[in-house]
């Protein structure tokens, strides 16, 4: 009977041998498992915050391309605004004359500031030369003072040689023979070269070029006034 017991015994310990192994395996796994997903979530999360920082600090870098842009148009080295050129006005008498033109003073109103103007501008070849300098090549506009007895007339100009018709009108609206009440402006749209450039005012043959000159005035860009 004891013996009997003990066989039992053995075949009901051996029974629960491999069970017990089966379930220490199992439970081993499933640990590792959770310790894998564990681990693989913690590498993930740590991917994701530094993809979140790595934009974060290249949104939020400054852009420096602005930096780098050119200054705008009609403005210095140091961003101020440039005022567009423009000379002083230049009394007529200080021009270099030749073919007749000459230095007067007889009628009055001319609005130099000495009174004085060049006269004799009615013989054929009679010219008067300003030389100018201008900061840059571009568009400028010639004003011209000038007198005519009461009555429109034409005479040439040349803008470095190159020569167009200058029209001189009577925009005073004095009387024929009004010499004195004649004086006014006209203007005249060029274009000229950096540096100095040359304007003459000259009669041509069969123009009349009845007028008297007192002073030219040279401003950037093609304005009236």
């Amino acid at each position: 009977a004891h013996a009997g017991h003990g066989s039992r015994g053995v075949r009901g310990g051996g029974g629960r041998g491999p069970n017990s192994q089966g379930l220490l395996i199992g439970a081993i796994a499933v640990v590792a498992v959770v310790v894998i997903g564990i681990v693989i979530a913690m590498l993930t999360n740590d991917d994701g915050d530094e993809g979140k920082q790595e934009a974060g600090s290249s949104e939020s870098l400054p852009a420096d391309g602005g930096q780098d842009q050119p200054a705008d148009e009609g403005k210095d080295e140091e961003g101020k605004k440039t005022k567009p050129f423009s000379s002083e006005k230049f009394d007529a008498v200080g021009m270099k004359t030749a073919g007749g033109a000459t230095v007067a003073n007889d009628v009055e109103g001319a609005r130099s500031k000495s009174g004085a103007y060049i006269a004799g501008m009615n013989q054929p070849g009679a010219t008067a030369t300003w030389r100018i300098d201008v900061p840059k090549a571009g568009k400028y506009t010639l004003f011209i003072g000038y007198g005519v007895p009461g009555k429109d007339t034409k005479a040439t100009l040349l803008v470095n040689g190159k020569d167009r018709e200058q029209e001189l009108k009577n925009w005073a609206n004095a009387k024929e023979g009004e010499w004195d009440k004649g004086w006014t402006t006209t203007y005249s749209w060029v274009n000229l070269t950096k540096g100095t450039n040359t304007l003459d005012l000259t009669c041509g043959e069969g123009q009349g070029c009845e007028f008297n000159l007192d002073w030219v005035q040279l401003k950037e860009g093609h304005i009236k006034d």
